[in-house]
C-alpha cells in the first residue's frame, strides 16, 4: 500500500543521479547540512578496513555529491574530516589551524586555513601539502574554481606501498599496504581519488585564512618549534610515519610558472634567464627573449599531461586528451608556439587603481602582467613591484594607502563569501558540540569502523 507514493520520489532519484567520473559508480541525490551526517557515512566511504592517510575518500565523496549542496553546505560539510589523517572532525576554534602553503604553479605562498585533529599535522602539512585548484558545480552557484590541499599521487610508484618503514610508536616494522587499507592502487592511480588541475590528489578544501584571532583559529606558524621537536623525536605523534610514508612517494614539484617570455618587463626577463641557466649579462632584450624561447619545448616536455592540458586551457589552446607520446608532443609544440607569440599585454592599471587595492589583489595584478612575485609579500614590495612609486601621486592616493595599512587585506569576494559561510556553519557546529557533549576527535591511529556518537 505504501509504494505508490514512493513511486515519484524513486522516479526522481533516477532521473537526477548520475555516474561518477571518480569510481564510474551510479551517485544518488544525497543532502546533508551537518557534519554528523557525513560521519554516518563512514562506511561507505571507508569499505576496507580504516581511514589512515585516506583523507581522498572523503573528498571524493563530497566532490561527487556536491551537485546535490549549497556551496554553504558543501564548504561546510569538507570542514568535517582531517586532511592528514582521515579523522573525523568537528569545525570550530580549536580544530581550524591558519597556514600559508605554496600553490603548485610556482606563483608562491597562498593564505587560507585548514581542519586538523590535533596539531602534529601542521608539521605534516608544511612538508607535503600543497595548493591546487578544482572546478566544482555546486546546487546555487554551478561551477567555481575552489582551492583545494593536495598531495603527490602515491601509485606512480605501487610498489612502496609494500616497502617496510619502522612505526616510531612501538618502534615495528610496517607497511603503508598494512596500515592504510584505503591507500590502494588501481589501473587509474589511487582508487577513489579526485585529481587537481594538475593532476595532484586531492586530500580536501583549502579554506579561506578567515580572522585572525585565537577565538576564530589557530596560528599554523607558531608550532614550528614543536614541529623541530617532534622531527628530532621520530615524528612520535600524531599519524606518526603513516601520512609521511604516502606523501614523500611522490612528492608535489612546484612548477615554474609559464609565462610568455616576450611578455616580461627588463629585470624579470633577466630574472628568467639566470633561473634558466642563460649567461644574461651583455645580452639584448630580442636575445635574452630568443633564449628563452629556445628553451621553451624541454621545459614544456618535463611538464606531466594533465600540467600541459591546464595550461593550454590557460592560454586558449585546444587540449584534447593526452594519451600517447605523439599527442604530448603535438600538445607541446602548440602551447610553445602560444608563448612565443602572445597576445598584446593588459594595459597597466592607472596609478589611482594600484593604490585602492590589496594585497591579494596587487597580487593577482602581478601575476596578471607576468611579473615573479614570489619573493614579493608585503604591500609595500608588491606596489614597487607593479611601479607604484612612493610620493608621486596626490593626497587622494595616500589616503587610500593608509587606509589599506590601518585596515589590513581585503578579502576577494570569494574569499569573503567563503568565510562568511564558515563562520555560520562553525557556530552551528559550536553549538551541536555543547549540546552533546561531542569534543575534538583523537588524532590516533584507526584500526576500525567509525562509531558516529
Amino acid at each position: 500500500m505504501f509504494a505508490l507514493p514512493l513511486l515519484p520520489f524513486a522516479l526522481m532519484q533516477r532521473v537526477h543521479a548520475h555516474t561518477s567520473e571518480i569510481t564510474g559508480e551510479l551517485v544518488t541525490p544525497w543532502r546533508a547540512t551537518t557534519v554528523r551526517e557525513l560521519h554516518a557515512e563512514y562506511a561507505n566511504i571507508f569499505r576496507h578496513g580504516n581511514r589512515n592517510a585516506a583523507s581522498h575518500l572523503w573528498s571524493s565523496f563530497l566532490l561527487d555529491r556536491a551537485r546535490f549542496l549549497t556551496t554553504k553546505e558543501f564548504l561546510h560539510l569538507a570542514s568535517g574530516y582531517c586532511a592528514i589523517s582521515g579523522s573525523p572532525v568537528h569545525p570550530s576554534a580549536s580544530t581550524r589551524y591558519r597556514m600559508s602553503l605554496e600553490r603548485v604553479d610556482g606563483s608562491g605562498k597562498v593564505a587560507g586555513s585548514m581542519y586538523y585533529c590535533c596539531w602534529p599535522c601542521v608539521c605534516d602539512t608544511n612538508d607535503f601539502i600543497r595548493v591546487d585548484t578544482k572546478t566544482v558545480a555546486t546546487s546555487d552557484q554551478g561551477a567555481r574554481s575552489f582551492n583545494v590541499s593536495v598531495i603527490g599521487d602515491p601509485c606512480l610508484k605501487p610498489s612502496m606501498l609494500n616497502m617496510p618503514f619502522l612505526q616510531p610508536f612501538d618502534k615495528r616494522t610496517t607497511t603503508i599496504a598494512a596500515e592504510a587499507r584505503e591507500v590502494r592502487c588501481g589501473k587509474q592511480g589511487l582508487e577513489g581519488a579526485s585529481y587537481s588541475d594538475h593532476g595532484y590528489v586531492i586530500i580536501g578544501l583549502y579554506f579561506a585564512p578567515g580572522r585572525a584571532q585565537p577565538a576564530s583559529s589557530q596560528d599554523g606558524a607558531s608550532f614550528r618549534g614543536m614541529c623541530d621537536d617532534r622531527a628530532a623525536a621520530g615524528y612520535n605523534s600524531g599519524m606518526g610515519e603513516i601520512f609521511r610514508q604516502v606523501a614523500a612517494i611522490s612528492p608535489v614539484e612546484i612548477a615554474a610558472q609559464l609565462v610568455a617570455p616576450s611578455s616580461l618587463p627588463p629585470k624579470q626577463l633577466a630574472i628568467a634567464a639566470r633561473r634558466q641557466g642563460i649567461a644574461a649579462r651583455g645580452l639584448e632584450r630580442p636575445q635574452l627573449v630568443a633564449a628563452l624561447e629556445k628553451l621553451l619545448p624541454a621545459r614544456l616536455r618535463s611538464l606531466k599531461p594533465r600540467a600541459l592540458r591546464a595550461a593550454a586551457v590557460r592560454f586558449g589552446v585546444s587540449a584534447p586528451p593526452v594519451t600517447n607520446r605523439a599527442q604530448k608532443e603535438a600538445l607541446v609544440g602548440q602551447l610553445a608556439e602560444a608563448l612565443r607569440a602572445p597576445s598584446p599585454p593588459p594595459p597597466p592599471l592607472a596609478r589611482a587603481e594600484l593604490a585602492r587595492m590589496s594585497s591579494g589583489e596587487l597580487a593577482a595584478e602581478a601575476t596578471r602582467r607576468g611579473l615573479d612575485r614570489r619573493r614579493f609579500v608585503e604591500r609595500a614590495d608588491l606596489l614597487r613591484l607593479l611601479g607604484f612609486e612612493e610620493g608621486a601621486g596626490g593626497a587622494e592616493e595616500l589616503e587610500v594607502q593608509k587606509g589599506h595599512s590601518s585596515g589590513g587585506e581585503a578579502e576577494d569576494e570569494a574569499t569573503a563569501e567563503e568565510s562568511s559561510a564558515w563562520v555560520e556553519a562553525a557556530l552551528e557546529a559550536e553549538e551541536v558540540a555543547r549540546t552533546t557533549s561531542v569534543g575534538q576527535e583523537e588524532c590516533t591511529l584507526n584500526s576500525g569502523v567509525y562509531r558516529n556518537p
